[in-house]
């Protein structure tokens, strides 16, 4: 009869968690990123600004000529607030992860203001849950599978 060695399989799902947390911080920034470009969190896509809706006054007199400030994307000026995302987990221990941008405007943009719309491009959301759920599964079986 053989023994099934849990004590042996929990101490190697703990020895692993550090890994786990930086598969799912770096699935996480993914998520941000890619929020960016598809200006949309969730499925539901940004409120569109004023320089691309013909009509207003963004449109007719635009600060800046050409056709880039009708199709460039939404947030994304000159690439601070996406590379800010980008180096945004600022740490991992006990069990969590930490994520924090730095800059002034970022906290308005995700939340929006009176006035100002909200354009999310980072929380927690239902996708992530499943995908940080396969990622602790795919870990946790090849603990099962040694």
């Amino acid at each position: 009869m053989s023994k099934f060695g849990f004590n042996q399989i929990a101490t190697e799902i703990r020895r692993k968690e550090p890994v786990i947390l930086r598969e799912i911080a770096n699935m996480a920034r993914n998520h941000y990123l890619n929020a960016f470009q598809k200006s949309s969190w969730e499925g539901k896509s940004w409120r569109q600004v004023q320089r691309r809706i013909s009509g207003t006054a963004a449109y007719k007199y635009p600060k800046n000529k050409g056709l880039s400030r009708r199709t460039k994307p939404i947030l994304v000026n000159k690439g601070t607030l996406r590379r800010a995302v980008n180096s945004s987990v600022k740490g991992i221990s006990g069990g969590k992860i930490y994520f924090r941008v730095d800059l002034p405007y970022a906290k308005r943009h995700n939340e929006g203001l009176k006035g100002m719309p909200k354009r999310q491009f980072m929380g927690w959301s239902q996708q992530q849950s499943k995908e940080a759920r396969k990622i602790i599964e795919r870990n946790i079986n090849r603990s099962f599978n040694k």
